[in-house]
């Protein structure tokens, strides 16, 4: 009896993986491209993938009505606020940990058929893995280099002048410290009165 064989080339078939079931689960970020609609509006593309092997996919619009959504995924990895212009390559966002909430939602294929997907309804920033080294791309319009703060230098201590002590000034004399004792006054003599003639009856 003759063994049957299967025969069969498997090049270029892919196996779609298991998609994220609805809540809240930290992923990371496996694909990032950008991609344009049928209405040749651009989008970024994104496939999320978990610690199990599990992915999910979200496009989002770079329309002005629609730049929230790309905001709110940019701070969300990156832990921080975007309030300006950015300039940043996309292959940056590959690798980068961030929490996503899925909710399960209903479209319509191309053959008219109703079908549901998981999507990515929300992100949400993990704490512990900001990542600290962003790139110069990143930064806003002050060129990606924070400014570095000029060191203070403390004012050179002034030194303090000695004051110089008058030198004491000599003493002229003796005379200007102790006051000189006044001399004793001399006792005036009484003038001698010349002897008065006698009268005759004083002989």
């Amino acid at each position: 009896m003759s063994k049957q064989k299967l025969s069969v080339d498997f090049t270029g078939v892919t196996v779609s993986a298991e998609r994220l079931p609805e809540g809240k689960h930290v992923v990371t970020i496996d694909d990032v491209k950008f991609k344009e609609a049928q209405t040749k509006t651009k989008m970024l593309e994104v496939k999320f993938k978990d610690s199990d092997g599990r992915v999910a996919y979200t496009n989002i619009t770079l329309l002005e009505q629609t730049l929230w959504k790309l905001k709110k995924f940019l701070e969300a990895v990156y832990q921080r606020q975007f309030d300006s212009k950015i300039d940043m390559p996309i292959a940056d966002l590959k690798g980068k940990r961030v929490g996503v909430e899925i909710v399960e939602e209903t479209y319509v294929n191309k053959k008219n058929e109703t079908k549901t997907r998981a999507a990515v309804d929300d992100f949400f920033p993990i704490p512990g893995s900001k990542d600290e080294t962003v790139t110069e791309d990143l930064e806003d319009d002050d060129d990606g280099e924070e400014e570095e703060e000029e060191e203070v230098k403390p004012a050179p201590k002034k030194k303090k002048k000695k004051k110089v002590e008058p030198e004491p000034e000599e003493d002229e004399e003796e005379e200007e410290e102790e006051e000189e004792e006044p001399a004793p006054k001399k006792k005036k003599k009484k003038a001698e009165q010349p002897e008065r003639e006698k009268f005759p009856w004083e002989e």
